[in-house]
């Protein structure tokens, strides 16, 4: 069955941390939420038509691929590589054959970029550019290259021509705007994580049977804490975020946070600490 790679959630939770490696179990049933990923850098290899051979495969010698050179590695002929793209990037991911071999659910992602269906999960129409993404959507996508580029069995063997590099492999215009974006994703994630640590999430306990949710805040330095919906437009997606947060009795009197609306949830009073809403959160 092909899976949708994408939760989210930015919800969904994997972490892809610089030098750490994810075992592909957790590569099928989760999808990205990465922030970390290695600066741009490098010189591009000079423009040559020659080749190279290993294990009798013929790869550029200067490891820039045209689109029809790497056609050639989707896994139709069984004896060539598996080579998989992600943002031009070219890998060779031959040691994930059960999952990237032809007929598998990740066989999209070889021998084409497919780099948008990384966020999406439409297998359907295939296609390369994410500019027109949210900055979190773009981020979901290089933190995938983030992966490849670290894992361990999995080599980076060149790049392909095409809307992130030229055809001397040097990075495109758009590949600039695809890592601008992903820095304001970061840039974001880090504000919504000192707001996180400034306020935390409240502890809840869902009951199925009832279809209510047991909600709490335990003090903090001696402040009693109370637990309160807080809605704000999400700076990278622009759509409206919900959380249940812990804040303080202090800085509810001062009436002076600036984190969004906040308000009581309905069937809790203004002073319990633990309340019971007819909701999952």
């Amino acid at each position: 069955m092909r899976a949708t790679l994408v939760a989210s959630a930015l919800a969904i939770v994997m972490a892809i941390t610089v030098g750490v490696m994810i075992d592909e179990g957790a590569f099928l049933g989760t999808a990205l939420d990465a922030w970390n990923r290695w600066a741009f850098g490098g010189v591009a290899p000079e423009s040559s038509t020659t080749t190279t051979t290993t294990a009798s495969v013929d790869f550029p010698a200067n490891g820039v691929f045209t689109p029809e050179q790497l056609k050639v590695f989707d896994g139709s002929d069984e004896s060539r590589p598996l080579l998989l793209v992600v943002l031009g990037e070219v890998f060779d991911v031959s040691e994930g054959k059960k999952f990237y071999g032809k007929g598998q659910g990740y066989d999209i992602f070889v021998g084409q970029d497919s780099s948008r269906s990384f966020h999406s999960g439409d297998w359907k129409e295939p296609k390369a550019d994410v500019r027109d993404l949210n900055v979190m959507a773009v981020a979901d996508v290089t933190g995938w290259r983030t992966f490849y580029r670290n894992h361990q069995k999995y080599k980076k063997v060149g790049v392909v021509v095409g809307i992130y590099y030229d055809e001397n492999g040097n990075p495109t215009e758009a590949l600039a705007e695809v890592e601008a974006k992903a820095a304001k994703a970061d840039a974001i994630k880090e504000g919504e994580d000192r707001k996180l640590q400034q306020h935390p999430g409240c502890d809840m306990l869902h009951n199925a049977s009832t279809k209510t949710t047991r909600i709490a805040c335990p003090a903090a330095e001696g402040d009693a804490r109370f637990p309160r919906l807080v809605s704000w437009t999400h700076p990278g997606t622009g759509q409206v975020a919900r959380r249940c947060a812990c804040i303080s009795g202090r800085e509810l009197s001062r009436g002076e946070l600036d984190i969004g609306d906040i308000t009581i949830y309905p069937g809790c009073q203004p002073s319990d600490r633990e309340c019971t809403i007819v909701q999952h959160l």
